[in-house]
């Protein structure tokens, strides 16, 4: 059963709006005209010098002939000045039974999705956030011209959550406490639909010839808007970096190979996922019988491809909700037994990545830097933390050790493989190691620098949770800084505040943040090579 529970977990993980003329007195800018409508900006009380656009659609939305279809650009079709005070509605979530009691998903944690609340969803859901200095758009940044040369670097967040659950209302991923601090840069978090919306993998859309993997074409269109928009914003259209986590971390990494010849972004981060790990979630597109189990419960099975595929579109959104939130025992897709991964279609997802990185230079952009890296105790996240109703355990359980042993190698020992194959074909590559245990995110010792603890530290929300020590702080702020050079200067940025890149294929150097009662350490990476070729991994 253990077993069968991590295998279900590698599947998984991996407005408010009114018019201008209702605006609130912390509002005292101009808005923000784009090709999908024109902004005013929210200052909230918390976060002053932070101009929030926290609801902006960037697609048609996926109603209708639209829903299991590509994403289409939003068309600006008024000219009211709309002002958002709330996140948007997150997509539609299906938690699987094996991420619940876990420490990064359950209440208030860094993977948590609305505190664990999912009853705030919409498939109307295709809607970024965008949080940018106070003054970062006055002036010629908002005018028509979107080719600023001389606005501030671009960072598009794309969450986790093995494609199934997520959004931008994840209280520890939110981006003001940040831009806040550092007043030099401008951070987008995307969402994209998820789970059998996302990622049907339908006989139907197939015979169509559309892609299968919807929520990746969901984030290039989301990477085109900022292209098209961010300089009116006071953004650098020229320095956007795209940067995930776990199955964000799939999809930022994968992303360069899919768009070698166009990428827009000049670089990428991928935290804990990287694209040579991306096979093991390809789910087997000439079966598609996940989408059909879902068809048959949801009246629309025993049809031919293109029959199944028109009913699912005539599907009323709250019953597709219903069906994809409920939980186990009320006859929903996790009593189906559903399970959503990617599929290879050789256009957002190939089979391999190895050899793209080794020989094929016209699916590999060598000339985008890559900063990568894991969390030391990856594992531990797999592990429910609540065991007994009310009893917290103190230590991990015996039965519970090889499962998260095997998940942690999992990312350790992928990771060290693609930045070797990066470097061996010139590829400049910054790798890390996250180490940071803090009480207030990692409630128990033994869970450590769990998967998606580091996040806090990036955003600038850790403390919600208990006192913050002053080493996470210092730890945040150098992280913080860190982010934001390669962010500035992908090339050159890290290597200037002491981080040297990636420099052979054995012995060389990486960071190492929060351990031993330090910040910063710059270590071998021959420790986490030997653990590696100890479980046999082939590094």
């Amino acid at each position: 059963m253990i077993l069968q529970n991590f295998r279900l977990f590698l599947a998984a993980i991996g407005p408010l709006v009114v018019a201008a003329s209702g605006c609130s007195e912390r509002n005292s800018s101009s808005p923000v005209k784009t090709t999908s409508g024109r902004f005013l900006p929210y200052f909230s009380s918390e976060h002053p010098e932070v101009a929030s656009f926290l609801d902006i659609p960037f697609a048609e939305s996926p109603l209708g002939q639209l829903r299991f279809a590509p994403p289409v650009p939003r068309v600006a079709n008024s000219t009211e000045a709309v002002l958002a005070t709330q996140l948007p509605p997150g997509c539609f979530q299906y938690v699987v039974p094996a991420l619940e009691g876990t420490v990064g998903f359950s209440g208030n944690q860094p993977l948590a999705f609305q505190r664990g609340d999912y009853r705030n969803t919409s498939e109307d859901c295709l809607r970024l956030s965008l949080f940018a200095p106070k003054h970062a758009g006055d002036s010629q940044a908002r005018s028509s011209d979107t080719s600023n040369s001389k606005g501030l670097p671009v960072l598009i967040w794309v969450h986790g959550g093995g494609y199934s659950i997520g959004g931008n209302n994840i209280p520890y991923q939110l981006a003001p406490s940040w831009v806040s601090r550092s007043q030099s840069h401008i951070v987008v978090q995307v969402q994209y639909r998820l789970n059998l919306l996302g990622f049907p993998n339908a006989a139907g859309i197939e015979q169509e010839g559309r892609n299968l993997n919807l929520g990746l074409l969901d984030q290039r269109l989301a990477v085109e808007w900022v292209r098209d928009n961010i300089g009116r914003f006071g953004g650098d259209p020229s320095r956007i970096t795209l940067w995930g986590q776990s199955a964000g971390a799939y999809a930022t990494d994968s992303y360069l190979f899919a768009w070698a010849n166009d990428p827009i972004v000049s670089g990428v981060i991928a935290s804990s996922g990287n694209a040579v790990t991306v096979p093991l979630y390809n789910v087997d597109h000439t079966n598609n019988a996940m989408f059909s189990v879902a068809a048959k419960s949801l009246g629309c099975g025993n049809l031919s491809p293109s029959d199944e595929l028109a009913c699912m579109r005539k599907v009323l959104s709250s019953d597709l909700q219903k069906y994809l939130q409920a939980t186990a025992g009320n006859g929903g897709a996790i009593d189906d037994g559903l399970v959503f991964g990617t599929v290879a279609d050789n256009v957002t997802i190939f089979p391999e990545y190895k050899s793209l990185i080794q020989r094929d230079n016209a699916k590999f952009p060598s000339n985008i830097p890559v900063m990568i890296g894991t969390t030391t105790d990856e594992g531990t996240a797999v592990v429910p933390f609540n065991f007994n109703g009310s009893e917290t355990a103190s230590e991990i359980p015996a039965a519970y050790e090889p499962v998260a042993e095997g998940f942690k190698l999992n990312l350790h020992c992928t990771t060290l493989q693609e930045a070797q194959l990066r470097t061996a074909a010139g590829a400049r590559t910054f790798q890390y190691m996250y180490g940071g245990n803090f009480s207030d995110i990692s409630p128990r010792p033994w869970l450590g620098a769990f998967h998606g603890s580091e996040l806090p530290l990036v955003f600038g929300t850790y403390g919600t949770e208990g006192p913050a020590t002053d080493l996470e702080k210092e730890t945040s702020h150098r992280l913080q800084d860190l982010f934001l050079a390669f962010m500035s200067d992908p090339n050159s940025g890290p290597v200037k505040l002491g981080w040297p890149e990636v420099s052979g294929t054995t012995g060389y150097d990486i960071v190492r943040w929060g351990t031993d009662g330090k910040v910063e350490q710059v270590v071998s990476v021959d420790q986490v090579r030997e653990e590696c070729l100890k479980a046999g991994w082939d590094v």
